[in-house]
């Protein structure tokens, strides 16, 4: 599994830019995910997130949730 902390039944995203980001890019992209992951709320309960930058285009985005069901808003919101 990607995320080897994350339960097997966690919800990931995959990512292709048809731009390659450099060291700079992926940084942000890498802070930015980390302030948002720290409120990311589905049903009011946490998600516990995670994010993967493979080679230059490739972001993979996990989600550590085990509720019933993640609400359509918290999966929006990580776009």
């Amino acid at each position: 599994m990607i995320f080897n902390d994350l339960h097997p039944k966690s919800r990931v995203w995959l990512y292709i830019s048809s731009l390659t980001l450099n060291n700079n890019s992926k940084d942000k992209i890498v802070k930015l995910f980390d302030d948002f992951s720290f409120s990311w709320k589905s049903h009011g309960k946490s998600i516990d997130g995670r994010i993967k930058l493979i080679e230059n285009n490739i972001l993979i985005v996990g989600a550590g949730y085990l509720g019933t069901d993640m609400c359509g808003r918290s999966v929006d919101s990580q776009v």
